[in-house]
């Protein structure tokens, strides 16, 4: 099985630049619908893939989810917290840009 609504797609250069920092190999995808192929230890190459009826979001296998999750986890943390939102920091830096 593969989870269909996880990773955003303007997620993807964040998660290869993430997949980096952690020392994570990955490569291109093949054909037509694979974005992108990520080592996961003792499973090999995973695919992420693009689907037509569902382009706001790609398609991940079920061995990749756990290093998918872990990057939103560590993405959201890094995500400053106005009272219980998560406030994206364009926003901030346009309400602090107002301010002054």
């Amino acid at each position: 099985m593969a989870n269909r609504y996880t990773l955003h797609i303007n997620k993807l250069e964040s998660f290869k630049t993430w997949l980096s920092e952690n020392n994570i190999e990955f490569r291109p995808g093949k054909g037509d619908y694979q974005v992108l192929q990520v080592a996961v230890p003792n499973n090999g190459f995973q695919c992420i893939y693009f689907r037509h009826q569902m382009p706001e979001h790609y398609t991940v296998q079920d061995k990749l989810m756990p290093l998918v999750k872990r990057f939103i986890r560590e993405s959201r943390a890094k995500l400053p917290i106005k009272g219980n939102a998560i406030i994206p920091n364009q926003v901030l830096m346009q309400e602090t840009s107002t301010h002054q």
